[in-house]
Order: structure tokens, then C-alpha cells, then sequence
């Protein structure tokens, strides 16, 4: 993975420059061996436009590095990586009148509109401008850069709940609880990231459980009134009989059973749920 990011700086450099007068280098939705960069030729920007696959990709080199703690290879080889991709994303950024920084325009991938700030996007930077402070320390190297990636972290737009309690996907409160969308990019912060977490910011990770299941706080584990809705979907309007399972379900389902469908099978997942939810 390293030798295939390091053939994307050269063509990133110049897309980072002619796509957004910024230092660094980036790459886009979609990259290949051969030094491809850019973003594709579609005007669909709702899925075309990430400019933030570079530092996304740009993090685990440090991941690489805080496990082997290899000090020569973030030496020679990572560390100029990650400072030129959290040089990116500081260019990127949109200082407000209000100090505060913003990523405009941005998106969260294949999902809702073009915004002035999505969850997903700062979350990405604020993951390679901690990686990149770090290696800065473990170097003890470029100690005033350090001081302005520390301030643009400090004053990037705050991770923001919803109305039903929600992690924001977006700078307005647009999310939907009814959306069956596949991607959950507003969660990276949590996943693959590390600036969520239920023991440094418990009350975000609740937000997170709402996003994934708004009415968490209010069932024992078995949402029983979507359950009814499903199975009326079913029997009046033909439909597939979609799933009405709760996280505490999906959690008993993807920790304790094997892939599979049977009713011994669902049996087991309401016992564990309710062990979930009890013990």
C-alpha cells in the first residue's frame, strides 16, 4: 500500500495545484498503479468530487509507523508523505470570518448534497493533522509547522449533533432516520479515525449509536413497531421483506453468529440481544 501511495504523489502534486491552488498532494475517487490522480471526467459531483482520498489514504502511514514504531522509515520515507498531505488539507480549508475553518465545498461520498462542511471530510483532516503533529514530535522536526497544523485542528468546525440525536452528516441538520444509504462516511471520525470514542467523547458516541439507530435511547433491543411495519409491507404490498433490526441486533448477529438464514439461527440472535442489552 506505501509503494502504491508513493506513486501517487507526483501526478497528486499536480492535481492538488491545478484543481485547488493548494500545496501537497492529494488524489481523487478513484486511483490506479499508473499515477492516475484526477478526479473522473463525470460532472456528478456528488460522488466524483473527494479530494480528501489523499490524506485518507495518507493516514495509514503513520498507522504503519505506530506499529512497527519504524523511526527510520517515518524518517525516509513517511514523513515527508504525511506533512505534504496535511499541507493539502490546510490549503483546502476555508478560514470563516469567525476564525473557525471549514472544508468548501466538500461532500461525504456517493451520499446527499454538495456542502460547505462535511463530517467526513473534516474528519479525514483532522486525522492527518494529528498524524502529521505526532510524527512531527517523534522526529522533533518542524516545530513552527507543527504550531500552525495545532491551530488549524484547534479551530476546525466541531463535530455537531442533530435533532433526533444524531452525529450531523453534513453542516445542516438534513439527515434523515429513515435512510437505508449504505455508506456511513460521517462515522470515520470513530472508524477508521480516532478523534471519537466513548472514553474520550462519550457524549459524540452516543451520537454515533443514533445515527445508526435513532431510537436507541427508547427500545429494550427489539424495535417491535418497525418490525410490524415490515412484515405489513410484506403481506399488503408484495414487497421483499426488508430487515427492521435494531444495532443491538446487528451487534449479536456480527459478534456472536455465523453468516446464515433460519429461525434457530434468529432464535440465537434475540437471546444474545437481550443479553446485549441486560448484562
Amino acid at each position: 500500500l506505501i509503494d502504491f501511495i508513493r506513486t501517487l504523489v507526483k501526478p497528486g502534486e499536480k492535481v492538488a495545484q491545478s484543481y485547488f491552488g493548494a500545496r501537497g498532494w492529494t488524489a481523487s475517487i478513484s486511483a490506479n498503479i499508473f499515477g492516475f490522480a484526477s478526479p473522473l471526467s463525470s460532472q456528478e459531483m456528488s460522488w466524483n468530487f473527494n479530494p480528501m482520498a489523499g490524506p485518507w489514504l495518507a493516514t495509514h502511514i503513520w498507522e504503519y509507523y505506530d506499529y512497527t514504531r519504524d523511526k527510520q522509515f517515518l524518517k525516509e520515507i513517511g514523513y515527508d508523505l504525511i506533512k505534504s498531505s496535511a499541507n493539502f488539507a490546510v490549503d483546502y480549508l476555508w478560514k470563516r470570518p469567525d476564525g473557525s475553518y471549514t472544508a468548501a465545498p466538500s461532500t461525504s461520498p456517493e451520499h446527499g448534497p454538495v456542502d460547505q462542511g462535511t463530517t467526513f471530510v473534516h474528519a479525514v483532516i483532522r486525522e492527518i493533522l494529528l498524524n502529521a503533529i505526532d510524527a512531527s514530535k517523534a522526529l522533533g522536526v518542524d516545530t513552527k509547522v507543527r504550531k500552525q497544523w495545532q491551530e488549524v485542528y484547534d479551530n476546525l468546525v466541531p463535530y455537531q449533533t442533530g435533532r433526533y440525536g444524531q452525529l450531523m452528516e453534513w453542516s445542516r441538520d438534513i439527515d434523515d432516520p429513515k435512510d437505508e444509504h449504505r455508506h456511513v462516511n460521517h462515522l470515520f471520525g470513530l472508524h477508521p479515525g480516532h478523534t471519537l470514542s466513548p472514553i474520550t467523547t462519550p457524549e459524540l458516541a452516543k451520537a454515533v449509536i443514533a445515527s445508526e439507530d435513532n431510537l436507541f435511547a427508547e427500545h429494550n433491543g427489539f424495535d417491535w413497531k418497525e418490525m410490524r411495519k415490515a412484515i405489513d409491507e410484506h403481506k399488503n404490498k408484495g414487497k421483499r421483506l426488508r430487515g427492521a433490526s435494531t444495532i443491538s441486533q446487528q451487534t449479536a448477529k456480527n459478534v456472536f453468529l455465523l453468516p446464515g438464514r433460519s429461525w434457530v439461527r434468529k432464535g440465537f440472535e434475540v437471546y444474545f440481544t437481550f443479553l446485549i442489552e441486560h448484562i
